[in-house]
């Protein structure tokens, strides 16, 4: 994990408080991969350790686990590897005067409809560096280009990099 993300959840020499529940958190595994390393084969122990139980105790679920088991210890896991992310996001926007599209039609209103999927990737602490795909849809012709046959829609992808410092 990037310092610089998880900060906010360790004791450091400016903020010394800190989430008392958090029992780990590590640096950027780019740099310590010792660390990555161990703290993958920890969390593979842990989540083997919680099948055996559950196979013994025949329970599928951890709410079922503590209830069978309410002496062991079995904390709710989090890990956060902010390295690599991804996210999805939709819009729809209906569009009456034609103030966002551009484009009025007095018979008909415009649609427009859009899905943009990101990745983004921390190389380095210093370094991002994301790409967004998206789709738009429009009811109506008001994209430069068609993909196939479709009609009012267009496909864009843009690669950002952005080097950051403290």
């Amino acid at each position: 994990m990037a310092w610089v993300r998880t900060a906010r959840v360790a004791p450091s020499r400016r903020d010394p408080s800190w989430r008392p529940h958090v029992r780990l958190v590590g640096v950027n595994v780019n740099t310590d991969r010792e660390f990555g390393v161990a703290l993958l084969r920890f969390l593979s122990d842990e989540m083997r350790r919680r099948a055996d139980a559950a196979k013994q105790h025949e329970v599928t679920k951890l709410e079922e686990l503590r209830a069978v088991d309410p002496s062991g210890r079995w904390p709710r896991i989090v890990a956060v590897i902010d390295e690599f992310g991804i996210a999805a996001r939709g819009e729809y926007v209906s569009d009456p005067d034609g103030y966002l599209s551009g484009y009025f039609d007095r018979n008909e209103e415009i649609k427009l409809v859009s899905g943009t999927l990101t990745l983004e990737v921390l190389p380095a602490d210093f370094l991002t560096v994301r790409l967004d795909n998206r789709i738009d849809w429009s009811s109506k012709q008001i994209f430069n280009e068609k993909i196939r046959d479709l009609t009012g829609t267009q496909f864009t992808t843009t690669l950002g990099v952005v080097g950051h410092t403290d």
